[in-house]
């Protein structure tokens, strides 16, 4: 996850940010969902909003009257990208996250998942301080095949090949496997390398739970919903999507225009990468790659998404994140909503923008697929 800093470098360095970078930083402190927010925002209306909104303090008639008629007529689903950007310019970019995290993590799914989450967690943790390991009975009838993001072979260490996480459940009995796509490939000839690894897990027979992070997402929504027969796909029970970039990104539509397009090509043939990955990862590109699949019923969707306010972004974030603000909420590489799969799931961390700077983001990792199993194993 954290190895798409060098692509959020490239495409946001050569862009120094004159927008956004004096928007207030006030405090704000309040609970969405049972998850504690104590952070900076950038404008009054979103601070109002968490701190006494959320908690039916209305104590501003004038915010009242305007976050009411914002509301009048909103259905309760996910707002769409368009949705949020217009929401940002009428408030701010954090108030329309917070819209966004609360529409997201109030679905009576995504509420249960997120408990369920928790407490998966608390066990690991446990387990591990207490050396007692939650073994399943059945574990040898599962295969966990994790799809990494960008540059994970030229940043090691950094958490790009789940190598942490894959240890973990090791030890608890998983066979588990990296698929070792190309790290600068596009996302249609990492699609293709992934189909073809999935079939050839399919001759062991087992279950088999796709992990992805980042730029691995549209590698593997293109393998399992376009490219794959559904003979090839029985044995794909479950997908883990964490902060993928399933409908590209804006900053890669900058990365491809002039000046910045020349400017972005010297640096990755100096680095030695692939521009057209880069390419592949743009906006429209990436709607046509989504607009085309299909995702088999039997296969059980997880997305896992960070949810920043504009306190929560991390240096590393900062640069892309200034760069997205006039598309709305982000989580510096990508817009949020763009990272979700649809008819699907979601586990919403709200304070963890695209680098998941979590130190315990190798456990929750683990928890991630213990949660798809139980759950597999729950619906048999």
């Amino acid at each position: 996850m954290r190895n798409i800093y060098n692509l959020v470098e490239i495409l946001s360095y050569f862009f120094l940010l004159s927008c956004s970078s004096s928007s207030p930083r006030l405090t704000a402190r309040g609970e969405l969902a049972g998850q504690k927010i104590d952070t900076t925002v950038d404008s009054q209306i979103a601070k109002y909003y968490l701190e006494s909104y959320l908690r039916n303090n209305r104590s501003n008639s004038e915010f009242d009257n305007k976050i009411d008629t914002l509301f009048q007529g909103q259905k309760a689903t996910i707002p769409s990208r368009e949705d949020l950007q217009g929401l940002s310019h009428e408030t701010s970019v954090d108030f329309a996250t917070l819209y966004l995290a609360k529409s997201i993590v109030e679905i009576e799914a995504n509420r249960g998942i997120y408990l369920e989450f928790q407490k998966e967690l608390s066990r690991l943790k446990t387990g591990i301080e207490t050396g007692e390991r939650h073994l399943y009975a059945n574990s040898d009838s599962y295969i966990f095949l994790f799809v990494p993001g960008w540059v994970y072979k030229s940043e090691r260490g950094n958490g790009a090949d789940f190598a942490n996480p894959r240890k973990i459940l090791t030890q608890q009995g998983f066979d588990n496997y990296l698929i070792e796509i190309d790290e600068t490939g596009t996302m249609e000839e990492n699609a293709a390398y992934v189909a073809k690894e999935i079939v050839r897990y399919n001759y062991s027979n087992k279950n088999l739970i796709l992990v992805s992070a980042s730029s691995g997402g549209p590698a593997v929504i293109q393998a399992i919903g376009e490219l794959l027969s559904p003979s090839q796909l029985k044995n794909v029970r479950a997908w883990v999507n964490i902060g993928g970039i399933l409908r590209g990104s804006f900053l890669a539509d900058s990365g491809v225009r002039w000046p910045k397009r020349w400017l972005v090509k010297l640096f990755l043939l100096f680095k030695g990468w692939d521009y057209d990955s880069i390419e592949s990862m743009t906006v429209k590109r990436s709607h046509e790659r989504i607009n085309r699949v299909n995702i088999a019923a039997h296969i059980y969707c997880l997305n896992y998404a960070g949810i920043p306010l504009s306190g929560h972004i991390t240096k590393r974030a900062k640069g892309g994140y200034l760069d997205l603000r006039k598309h709305g909420p982000n989580d510096g590489l990508t817009l949020i909503t763009d990272e979700l799969m649809p008819n699907s799931v979601t586990i919403a961390e709200i304070g963890l923008d695209h680098f998941y700077l979590d130190p315990e983001i190798d456990l929750k990792s683990v928890a991630l697929a213990r949660l798809v199993i139980d759950h597999l194993e729950g619906s048999k």
